[in-house]
């Protein structure tokens, strides 16, 4: 359904709840089938708060009725979860995610769809909250039973062999992502092509394991062509388009060429203030590649006020303590050094050394 219909979806499915409910009961089958319909709906709308209240009620007359084990109780309980998962909170997506594998294990089998499904989300929270040592086996299994039922080649098999990458990337097991990475790429640029944007996303994600071998050329390719295919996918102001900026801008910085991450980095900046949806930590990314950027090229008066931005957004939001504030104010006191303000630059260095 496009997102313009969501509004005259709504009161269309209110008046099958409230006829099922009159027609019916609040607990029959069907009543509860159209509950889930506009929690549904709610859901994707992002009314969080009026999607669980369903769910909970729809869960709660299953298990009354059902059963706390039955299928369509889990699966009530399994699309709750959801919900939390959308809402960060977490350990009660754990605890229902691991009730509903334990019941669909039990009743279904461990190889049943149903039963992977929820593996799958189970290991999702588990990369979310960067349990990684957790996730990985949990991703393993998922990668073998697709394979085996599903073939190499289909889009849920590359799109585990993508996710497993990511859990050795994120383990800094460099050589073990860069072969899934690879293998995930040759099989979504033949089964979707090479501009889809979920090849587009695993060449992304390959040119930051390059990047982390030190083989920048290849990283700087794959990312180029990220931007330049999300761009054509979704536009230059798409919240898709800013994470291969960022890692292209981030290569740039680290290897010095301050000068062609500058124009990169005005283009995202620019973008995301045109949309209010991009969060602000991928904006204070770019603000302080962009200060390092105008510090490296000795553009002092630029790189001032974007520091003590990046600085200000750290405190509020992380504490005058933490070490990614305390570097905010090692690189601000730096800049003062570089101008001439040794009285500011003191007071800084002094306050980072304290902590």
């Amino acid at each position: 359904m496009r997102e313009e219909r969501y509004g005259e979806a709504e009161p269309l499915l209110k008046r099958v709840v409230g006829a099922r409910k009159e027609a019916l009961g609040p607990n029959h089958p069907d009543t509860l089938s159209a509950m889930d319909d506009l929690a549904g709906l709610y859901g994707r709308q992002e009314n969080y708060a009026e999607s669980e209240a369903l769910l909970r009620r729809a869960l709660a007359a299953r298990e009354q009725a059902l059963g706390p084990d039955h299928p369509d109780t889990l699966t009530a309980a399994n699309n709750l979860a959801r919900v939390y998962f959308s809402e960060q909170r977490y350990p009660e997506v754990e605890r229902l995610l691991k009730r509903v594998l334990a019941g669909r294990q039990s009743a279904l089998g461990p190889d049943h769809p149903d039963t992977l499904g929820t593996l799958d989300l189970l290991a999702g929270l588990y990369m979310t909250e960067e349990r990684y040592g957790e996730a990985e086996p949990l991703y393993k299994r998922l990668l073998a039973e697709h394979e085996k039922a599903l073939g190499q080649n289909h889009p849920d098999t590359l799109r585990l062999l993508n996710n497993l990458a990511g859990v050795y990337f994120n383990q800094q097991r460099y050589g073990e992502a860069g072969p899934l990475f690879e293998r995930a790429l040759a099989g979504q640029e033949q089964a979707l092509g090479p501009n889809h944007p979920d090849t587009l996303n695993i060449a992304n994600n390959l040119g930051g394991v390059y990047e982390r071998l030190g083989q920048y050329g290849i990283a700087e390719k794959l990312f180029k062509r990220a931007i330049t295919g999300f761009e054509l996918a979704w536009g230059p102001d798409h919240p898709k388009t800013r994470d291969p900026i960022i890692h292209l801008t981030g290569l740039y910085a680290h290897l010095g060429r301050f000068r062609e991450a500058e124009p990169w980095l005005k283009q995202a900046l620019a973008a995301h203030d045109r949309d209010s949806a991009q969060g602000d930590s991928d904006k204070l990314t770019k603000v302080n590649i962009l200060a390092a950027s105008y510090f490296k090229l000795g553009r002092y008066e630029e790189a001032e006020p974007l520091l003590k931005q990046v600085l200000a957004a750290r405190e509020e939001t992380l504490g005058p303590d933490h070490p990614q504030t305390l570097a905010s104010v090692t690189e601000l006191a730096e800049l003062y050094m570089n101008q001439g303000h040794n009285k500011e630059a003191e007071i800084l260095f002094e306050r980072a050394l304290e902590v």
